[in-house]
């Protein structure tokens, strides 16, 4: 019989993360996974703020009870691991909610909104994330009451990124409907480009280890898949705009260019309302 490989989970880094926000006075604290809400009080009392990824309403209403200072609402589009709060292990992938980032933004801005009036809260922000790629997703997402956008996948082919060559060129090649939403990387379903890995896994018939026993089982083939620049037996994390992805710019052009398209966006749409 095959012996399970023994696998401890990691003390959490949480203190240690903590000791070097207060020593860096680092003014925000931002959560991709799951409710941070008992983080909330340890952060205030440094003065520093909390920001939440959230996937549905109910999460951001819960995030803003909470004392959560910004929301960032993460549409289905986004790359990289959904930020679901609560996640039954043996739900498929389709049971985790996939709320796009049109649908999602102005329900939460009025949840939100609806619930300041009720209960006098401070006025918390929501960033607007998913599919956002360019100045018109910037645009977009302003129209819909978000105060600010937070883009993943077109900085991991910035020149300052760490992404490592091969798996960039998949990037800049893979389109649209090369994503997927898959467990099987590391237990938590999180949307990658699809290759080797996902599909023999997926013929396998396991269940992936939960979060985040998978991806320390894994790692050695994940490690071992970038040292060779290997795509095919690695995470390849990313979002749904990829066509609109763009080589050998810095994050400084990438930045300036979204704004720039940005402000060439919004008085073409004034004109346009107003001239009908």
């Amino acid at each position: 019989t095959a012996k399970t490989p023994d696998i401890k989970l990691p003390p959490s880094t949480i203190p240690a993360h903590f000791e070097i926000i207060q020593r860096e006075k680092v003014p925000i604290l931002s959560i991709g996974l799951g409710d941070p809400t008992k983080l909330v009080e340890q952060a205030h009392s440094s003065n520093v703020k909390v920001m939440a990824m959230i996937t549905t309403v109910e999460e951001a209403v819960r995030v803003v009870e909470g004392g959560v200072d910004i929301v960032v609402a993460q549409g289905s589009e986004a790359g990289g691991h959904r930020s679901t709060f609560e996640l039954n292990r043996n739900d498929d992938d389709d049971n985790v909610p996939l709320v796009g980032t049109l649908s999602l933004v102005p329900q939460i801005v009025d949840a939100i909104e609806n619930h300041h009036h009720n209960h006098h809260h401070n006025h918390v922000p929501i960033v607007a994330a998913g599919g956002i790629m360019d100045g018109r997703g910037l645009v977009a997402s302003l129209a819909l009451g978000a105060s600010g956008v937070l883009i993943g996948t077109r900085f991991m082919v910035a020149r300052e990124s760490g992404t490592f060559q091969a798996y960039q060129e998949r990037l800049l090649t893979a389109n649209e409907t090369d994503t997927v939403i898959t467990r099987s990387f590391t237990g938590r379903p999180a949307r990658a480009i699809r290759n080797h890995f996902i599909k023999e896994y997926a013929k396998s018939d396991s269940i992936p280890l939960a979060w985040p026993l998978q991806a320390l089982a894994a790692d050695d083939i994940y490690k071992t898949a970038q040292a060779r620049g290997e795509t095919e037996y690695f995470p390849l994390l990313a979002g749904q705009g990829l066509r609109l992805l763009k080589r050998d710019q810095s994050t400084a052009e990438i930045i300036e260019e979204i704004v720039a398209q940005a402000n060439n966006i919004i008085p073409r749409l004034s004109a346009a309302i107003s001239s009908h």
